[in-house]
């Protein structure tokens, strides 16, 4: 009988009679009433949804890069939102609400899809949801691959420090140098020499095994790096502070 009621009331509604018969029911008053707190609430979760993004937005991300000769990105990073995109997609916020935060028209959109696609900034999933194809870090993904920072460097320190020696004949013999003392000239030899320009093709190499990466006919490698708020530091401090460890680790059981 209950189910004849259902289907006529469904066939020649009135509204009130069908809510008050379903509202004799524990379970389907149940079902409404979390339905009418959903559709009541719509306005104010749209604008968590807004102050979401606009808290994510509000952090400061620097472009780098490692590159070299005619190898750079063919847009402008910094204009036409393209940087913000990549940081929304990183944080799990859908294209569909990117659009529609910034209320572009699905042309506008499209051509900036584009732009980034095209220079393989971003790639599609098998859903076809969009993902970014560089490396974009937060501050608490900066602090989750801090936490494995110190071993590295360690292993890193230690490597150096058994042939330290090795390296401060080898500087002996260069014509440029031997007139310095080692430790005038260490930091250069042991940071910028050993770990940094002249060693990107041996990483490749021999640790990566890959050739860098390509982007429209171009090679390098590209992040997006969220900075601290109130400091003139780079982001997460990597030029500025990073060798400070190094070199403590280095000379920590020489005491010099």
């Amino acid at each position: 009988m209950q189910v004849f009621y259902f289907i006529y009331f469904c066939i020649k509604p009135n509204l009130s009679e069908l809510i008050n018969y379903l509202l004799k029911h524990p379970i389907m008053k149940i079902l409404i009433c979390n339905l009418a707190f959903l559709f009541l609430n719509l306005p104010s979760m749209s604008g968590q949804g807004q102050r979401f993004i606009d808290e994510i937005l509000s952090g400061q991300y620097e472009f780098k890069m490692i590159s070299s000769g005619n190898n750079f990105p063919n847009f402008n990073t910094e204009k036409d939102f393209l940087r913000e995109i990549l940081v929304l997609l990183h944080q799990g916020i859908a294209s569909n609400e990117i659009q529609k935060y910034f209320k572009w028209d699905d042309k506008t959109f499209s051509t900036k899809i584009g732009i980034l696609k095209n220079a393989n900034f971003i790639k599609s999933g098998n859903n076809g949801s969009l993902h970014p194809n560089v490396f974009v870090c937060s501050i608490n993904d900066g602090l989750e691959i801090n936490k494995q920072l110190y071993s590295i460097v360690k292993q890193t320190a230690d490597s150096i420090q058994k042939r330290s020696k090795v390296v401060e004949q080898e500087v002996k013999k260069n014509e440029a140098l031997k007139a310095y003392k080692f430790e005038e000239v260490s930091l250069l030899i042991l940071s910028d020499v050993l770990l940094d320009n002249w060693q990107i093709n041996n990483v490749e190499n021999e640790f990566l095994k890959s050739s860098r990466t390509q982007r429209h006919g171009k090679n390098y490698y590209v992040s997006f790096q969220e900075k601290q708020k109130g400091t003139n530091l780079e982001a997460f401090g990597i030029f500025g502070t990073r060798w400070k460890m190094l070199v403590r680790l280095l000379f920590a059981d020489t005491g010099t």
